[in-house]
């Protein structure tokens, strides 16, 4: 058995809760893919499942709190044998379930989907594992890190979905299992019908060790570099801290007590006060896929570079904002003016200069000195607050969209390796790392999470490509996921269609927003 220490960075998704994802299968009697193959069977999936899995042994381990040092994670893992300590591995669940509908009653086909889909009555519940993971109770050695729910339908096609606890994995750590284990069950598929298949599997890379290297200064060191922590505070990220909020919080008990394990350690300098009265958790939250077409990407992008401000604001063409940028400085900038209609509506008065928030999720595997292996898995992901004032985001001159896409392209320009060297170095001495929040939902803020280039629209079982790819995120205001649209290609010909740009086939954006807000956003004629 083995016992790992996980990186700092893993430590501080304790608070993000987990990782989920559903992929949505054609059956083969589907009209839009007669040519597809049957899906593979739920015995076939747990096969290829457990064969992906001796190549991720850890997330059958135990995820625990370091013993002497309650902010850090450790797994333990590695065979079913019992010790008095750890005990034996919880493993991964596999739940087998059978909807009474066809899967077009839940996804309709993807040129048939409105540019707005109202996903709002979306059935999460049928298709995702409903039971506790690990990283909700630390302390409960029988909690699994990982489940897995396969869904069939009626016509045949089937719901592969995932659930993790976050540290363990982010959305690339995610996605290149699933892609792990469609080219598995695919090779398990080949072998019984003796044709010969080539999965050209990279190994997966667990070794958190790598990431907390990258730090700084010396981690063994019991006090901070002081010009090192400075360092690490001017990066634009927000530090909420919960132990500081009592008053207000909705949940005191679960958000803001001070956990047991923490009470008689040092404390670390406290954060800011969490905003919780931003946050109406009885306002209902409407949920909608939108989506922008290649053309529509191509002209936001056009407007923001063709404007004077951008060629002011962005001198140095290493900075220069992409598609990517303009995309989301559009949807923040609508999102914000409609959620300035309702406070004018409801007091008739608004705050200019109050500051609007875009919690920006940054992956840094690219980012640290030096690189991580683009095969590692784990949870190396910093959130950066893009700020404005109401005003600067909410103005409808011309220049508004290269304004605030080139502000987003030079806050995260600022994770360079030496400051993330010294972030890293700043949360190896903090006793509780995961105590800040770095995000936060309600009216001042969109918290942004961007699964594009993670290929999932390429995990194919045997029966084909997705017909749809769904990042799963809470049902909360102010939440927006960013993911490639659906190829508009048929099954048999997908292979021989290579997309040259991730925008090919469109973006959809998946949005979370308070029900008044998202009708302001939908009527607004400059969203489209």
């Amino acid at each position: 058995r083995q016992s790992v220490l996980l990186s700092i960075v893993d430590a501080t998704h304790i608070s993000s809760g987990t990782a989920e994802t559903v992929l949505f299968y054609d059956g083969p009697d589907s009209s839009s893919s007669s040519s597809r193959s049957p899906p593979p069977t739920p015995d076939q999936l747990q096969a290829a499942l457990a064969r992906t899995l001796d190549a991720y042994p850890q997330w059958c381990g135990r995820l625990y709190r370091q013993p002497g040092r309650p902010g850090r994670l450790m797994l333990t893992f590695g065979g079913a044998g019992i010790d008095d300590i750890h005990g034996s591995d919880p493993g991964v669940v596999f739940l087998v379930a059978r909807a009474d509908c066809p899967l077009v009653d839940l996804v309709p086909p993807v040129h048939q989907r409105a540019p707005a889909w109202d996903v709002s009555a979306f059935p999460l519940a049928l298709l995702m594992p409903q039971l506790t993971l690990s990283v909700s109770n630390l302390n409960d050695p029988a909690l699994p890190s990982v489940a897995v729910q396969v869904t069939s339908f009626t016509c045949g096609g089937m719901a592969v979905a995932l659930k993790i606890s976050h540290p363990l994995a982010d959305a690339t750590s995610l996605a290149g299992f699933v892609l792990d284990w469609a080219a598995n069950t695919q090779q398990q598929q080949q072998q019984q019908q003796r044709q010969s298949y080539n999965s050209n599997i990279e190994a997966p890379i667990f070794d958190p060790e790598l990431l907390d290297r990258c730090a700084a200064g010396d981690p063994n060191h019991p006090d901070p570099e002081p010009q090192l922590v400075a360092r690490a505070l001017a990066l634009p990220c927000l530090r909420y801290d919960t132990w500081i909020s009592h008053e207000g919080c909705p949940f005191p008990a679960r958000w803001t007590e001070i956990p047991e394990e923490f009470r008689s350690l040092p404390a670390d300098p406290p954060g800011q006060r969490v905003p919780w009265e931003e946050w109406d958790l009885k306002a209902p939250v409407a949920r909608y896929v939108i989506h922008f077409s290649q053309g529509d990407l191509q002209r936001l992008w056009q407007e923001a570079t063709s404007s004077t401000a951008a060629g002011k604001e962005v001198s140095d063409t290493t900075l220069k904002f992409s598609y990517h940028d303009a995309l989301v400085a559009h949807v923040w900038s609508c999102v914000n003016r409609a959620r300035r209609q309702i406070e004018v509506s409801e007091t008739n008065v608004t705050d200019d200069n109050a500051t609007v928030y875009l919690n920006y999720t940054l992956g840094i595997r690219k980012r640290t000195h030096p690189p991580l292996p683009d095969r590692f898995v784990g949870s190396p992901t910093v959130a950066a607050a893009i700020s404005a004032t109401s005003q600067q985001v909410c103005s409808e001159e011309t220049d508004t969209l290269a304004h605030l896409a080139t502000r987003i392209r030079k806050t995260v320009a600022l994770f360079t390796s030496d400051n993330l060297a010294a972030h890293l170095h700043m949360k190896l001495h903090e006793q509780c790392p995961q105590r800040m929040w770095p995000s936060f939902p309600g009216r001042r803020h969109l918290v942004v999470t961007s699964w594009v280039r993670t290929r999932l629209y390429e995990a194919d079982f045997g029966s084909g490509t997705p017909r749809y790819v769904k990042g799963v995120m809470p049902s909360v205001d102010g939440m927006l996921h960013v993911m490639e649209g659906a190829p508009k290609v048929t099954a048999a010909c997908l292979s021989s269609s290579t997309a040259s740009h991730w925008t090919d086939h469109g973006v959809d954006v998946q949005l979370h927003l308070a029900k008044g807000a998202m009708k302001n956003l939908l009527q607004d004629p400059t969203f489209w």
